[in-house]
């Protein structure tokens, strides 16, 4: 995974002081292949698994993160139309936590909404089929009540891709681009948006 530091003479404003932050893009995000391809009604496997962990997310500092799969951001997953997916989500967090695909139509009980939230040391298997018409990029993040964008700023997001199975572009090369807004400090502890200024 390649990671560029933007700016390191960046200044964020809180309400006490003036601090250095850094904005990075990750660039050319692994993809996870399914663990199984068929050529028709496709069943695809993953297995996501949230935990803490200290990786260098800017050079020369490690910073304390939550991750999916041990990286930040987690694997990016391809997909087609028309798939049964299944995701074995482990949560190795302290706290509970879910995964929501944002943006994809989904039945209620595999979107990953706060209702459902998965315990410390529990697992959940979201399962669903990929409709027609629903090919194109998304994300998907941690979505529990109230720590939403606490578990996100500490690394918890990832891109699914759902592809059309008549992609006309298939054939081109392509790496993903995911741009991250986290806020990290010049020894590469993340600096939190103030509590309830989101």
């Amino acid at each position: 995974m390649h990671r560029t530091v933007l700016s390191s003479a960046a200044l964020y404003r809180t309400r006490r002081m003036w601090i250095p932050t850094f904005a990075f893009v990750v660039a050319a995000a692994p993809v996870s292949r399914p663990q199984f391809r068929a050529e028709a009604g496709r069943t695809v496997e993953f297995t996501l698994t949230a935990a803490p962990a200290k990786l260098s997310l800017i050079p020369d500092f490690t910073s304390d993160v939550y991750a999916y799969n041990g990286q930040v951001p987690g694997p990016t997953l391809e997909v087609r139309e028309g798939d049964r997916v299944t995701v074995r989500f482990k949560n190795e967090l302290p706290v509970p936590s879910t995964i929501h695909w944002h943006g994809i139509h989904l039945p209620f009980e595999a979107d990953g909404s706060p209702f459902h939230p998965v315990a410390p040391g529990g697992t959940h298997d979201y399962v669903f089929t990929l409709m027609p018409g629903s090919a194109g990029t998304y994300w998907y993040h941690p979505h529990p009540h109230h720590t939403t964008g606490y578990q996100v700023a500490k690394g918890l997001y990832g891109v699914l891709i759902v592809r059309a199975p008549d992609d006309p572009l298939q054939h081109l090369p392509e790496n993903v681009l995911l741009l991250s807004d986290n806020r990290l400090r010049a020894d590469g502890s993340i600096d939190f948006a103030e509590p309830h200024s989101m």
